[in-house]
């Protein structure tokens, strides 16, 4: 996940809601769900470490400085229990910036073996709302498998 600074929203936006702070800072999380889609286990900022181990939070980032992607969450799908079928995956504006007050956000998904980008989400301009959830894979995790 990438974000970028604050959009310029003026004097009045700082007093109103215009996210208060000037830091962004977005978090990356993923819920992981059974077949029913009820939760299993979560990894976020709060816990870096899926109980499993198949899944590991690369660290908060609070400001979003620095090169390359803001927050990055590494998916072994090969040591996922056999009962995790879905992955959530939510970017969240800890500060309560909405995602049209943040420039260059996304959310990608990356193929590290084959350093391949498969799919990209631009946040940035997707309206007044502090958080988001997007689910990359439509399809059941083992259905490919």
């Amino acid at each position: 996940m990438g974000s970028g600074s604050e959009k310029s929203g003026g004097f009045l936006s700082s007093l109103f809601g215009g996210g208060g702070g000037g830091d962004i800072d977005l978090d990356a999380s993923v819920i992981l769900l059974d077949s029913a889609k009820k939760p299993v286990d979560t990894v976020s900022f709060g816990q870096l470490v899926s109980k499993d181990g198949a899944i590991r939070h690369g660290g908060d980032n609070l400001t979003g400085a620095g090169e390359g992607d803001d927050e990055v969450i590494y998916v072994n799908l090969t040591d996922l229990p056999s009962n995790v079928m879905h992955l959530v995956f939510t970017v969240n504006s800890f500060r309560g910036q909405t995602f049209n007050e943040v420039e260059n956000a996304f959310c990608r998904l990356v193929d590290e073996a084959k350093n391949e980008e498969l799919c990209r989400y631009t946040l940035t301009d997707q309206g007044a709302i502090p958080a988001l959830s997007w689910l990359p894979c439509p399809e059941p995790l083992r259905a490919g498998r």
